[in-house]
């Protein structure tokens, strides 16, 4: 399907899903970043984006929201923080023009702003944007339909040494599709944080004789990356509210 060239504003572009994220649009027909939008005290400020040259403008530099020109940017997306998501919200409201976001925990209010947002333009976030790990938290709610309360539910959550959030959105979003409830605060969650891994989920279904182990490991952040880009696509041209990944890619999908 042909597309017209959507030129998004990339929040937290110097980072570790930024970088991906400017790499993964590199190569891509139909998307291209535009604006590789950083904080004020950002060490890269000013520096060009390697991952991006070549692209639209003769090559990106990382800048700041305040002083960039928003002339036809469509579409922000965020890998930040929550300092930064308020700031990409700010800017989505300001100029209508949608939000896709992986950037976890939503702390201090952020999930109401997204709501509010999500009145005036389309508004996505998710703590992972694997197809996967969207395609697994399907299938939970199912299979537990199928097993009796006999059975209790364990995550294991593994990341980088780095990595500021514990349990990670992904582990939550994993109880949660098992609680069938939005929190899955009843699901016991082991957060291992340690060397470079780049995220490793297990859940383990345990039963009286019987256990079911399911495994998804990241090898590559680009599958993250790839993801984004394919929502924000998804996303595009659609009415304002909040969407899901599994809304965007379920069967029958053009992504």
């Amino acid at each position: 399907m042909l597309r017209d060239l959507l030129r998004i504003a990339l929040f937290g572009a110097s980072g570790r899903m930024g970088t991906r994220v400017l790499s993964a649009s590199a190569g891509r027909n139909g998307v291209e970043v535009g604006l590789a939008l950083v904080r004020p005290d950002n060490p890269n400020l000013g520096l060009p984006c390697p991952q991006a040259s070549g692209k639209g403008r003769g090559g990106l530099s990382f800048e700041t929201a305040s002083k960039a020109s928003w002339e036809g940017i469509g579409a922000v997306v965020d890998f930040s923080s929550p300092e930064g998501l308020r700031e990409a919200i700010d800017y989505c409201g300001r100029y209508r023009i949608p939000l896709v976001s992986g950037t976890t925990p939503l702390t201090d209010g952020l999930d109401r702003l997204l709501d509010d947002l999500a009145v005036q333009v389309p508004v996505l976030h998710a703590a992972n944007f694997s197809r996967a790990v969207t395609a697994l938290t399907q299938i939970l709610p199912k299979l537990r339909a199928w097993l009796d309360d006999s059975f209790d539910a364990g995550v294991l959550d593994v990341h980088h040494a780095t990595k500021k959030d514990a349990p990670s959105g992904t582990a939550r979003a994993l109880a949660a599709a098992w609680e069938g409830q939005p929190q899955g605060q009843r699901v016991a969650t082991v957060s291992l944080r340690l060397g470079r891994a780049l995220g490793d989920h297990a859940l383990w279904i345990e039963g009286q004789g019987e256990r079911i182990e399911i495994w998804h490991r990241v090898q590559d952040r680009r599958v993250f990356a790839e993801g984004a880009l394919d929502a924000v696509l998804a996303l595009s041209g659609r009415p304002p509210g909040r969407y899901t990944l599994d809304s965007l890619w379920g069967p029958g999908s053009d992504f």
